[in-house]
């Protein structure tokens, strides 16, 4: 217990009430042990818990899920800030509890209809076809921290002295919010969880801010992807900008740029990449690429402050 280190509980097998937890809490609705808790927004009280799960303390549950990044303590202002506040909205007892926000628990939250203007980035970390293993995907621990990092991080009010700089919506697998700087991003779980998404916009002139915070949304995404599921593997890319018009379910339908050969076009200073499984198409130049972006390998964005002579492989630009 973090805030108060005096009521603090040691669990002796952690794998143990684990097991139980997935077995009520995110237990499928046609199951006896099912609850129906979370009004399908992904918000649960600490009395929930303590009906759910009688003969355990709910305090320390609540811990447990924090824990394990399962869920995240909010108050009530996340309510206002987020697409959330609607379910609750009169329910004046709820926003008097402990709230708990578990990503897993959502459910029937549509996702967007599409996003404001022209889309004008979008990148994608796919799980690769090419590997020993075809039937990889995102395990779903991975999706839930991946969210409430994001909503926490950079969706949600930083200061209550600037409560409307931001505003999100959240669905089952992902998340869009808006800023103050002229910025609106997208991330979700795409392609049967094969895939992370993420598409950017913003109003014109703010180009910059677009790509200050693209470096470090594939940063945090990457850094967690690492955390929780290091075993995959990946490949990273950015989609054509012709091409994006969302919802993309499918980004490997799409003309993809490996992030890899990206890299050696610039090591070896090269203006022209070409398609991923290139199938006799025509590259694109990296300035149309990566607009409004000027082509530095110690500073371009969709590095993410990784060095490009690092992520280049036996890939030969001149060759391909």
């Amino acid at each position: 217990n973090n805030h108060t280190p005096g009521n603090s509980w040691v669990i002796v097998d952690k794998r143990v009430l684990l097991a139980e937890v997935n077995g009520i809490l995110f237990a499928p609705k046609t199951s006896k042990q099912y609850h129906d808790i979370s009004s399908n927004t992904g918000i649960i009280t600490q009395s929930a818990l303590t009906r759910c799960f009688p003969n355990y303390d709910s305090e320390m549950l609540s811990q447990f899920l924090c824990y394990m990044k399962l869920s995240m303590e909010i108050t009530s202002d996340m309510l206002v800030y987020t697409n959330l506040q609607q379910k609750h909205s009169e329910n004046s007892n709820m926003i008097q509890e402990t709230l708990l926000f578990i990503p897993a628990l959502i459910h029937n939250i549509p996702r967007p209809h599409g996003m404001s203007g022209t889309i004008q980035f979008g990148w994608c970390l796919q799980c690769s076809n090419q590997c020993s293993n075809p039937h990889q995907f995102f395990l779903p621990h991975f999706i839930h921290v991946l969210l409430l990092h994001l909503a926490y991080q950079y969706a949600l009010p930083k200061t209550a002295n600037n409560p409307h700089n931001r505003r999100c919506m959240i669905w089952t697998n992902g998340i869009i919010w808006s800023d103050v700087y002229g910025v609106q991003t997208l991330v979700e779980i795409v392609d049967n969880s094969q895939c992370v998404l993420l598409l950017m916009s913003c109003l014109e002139g703010l180009e910059h801010n677009m790509i200050k915070l693209r470096w470090e949304v594939i940063k945090d995404i990457l850094s967690h992807q690492k955390e929780t599921c290091p075993r995959l593997e990946l490949q990273e890319f950015i989609i054509d900008p012709s091409q994006l018009d969302y919802p993309i379910d499918k980004p490997s339908s799409l003309t993809l740029y490996n992030i890899e050969h990206i890299a050696s076009c610039v090591v070896h200073k090269l203006p022209v990449v070409t398609p991923y499984m290139n199938e006799g198409k025509l590259g694109i130049e990296l300035s149309k690429l990566l607009r409004f972006e000027r082509i530095n390998p110690d500073t371009l964005s969709v590095f993410a402050g990784r060095n490009p002579e690092t992520l280049t492989t036996e890939y030969d630009p001149v060759k391909n």
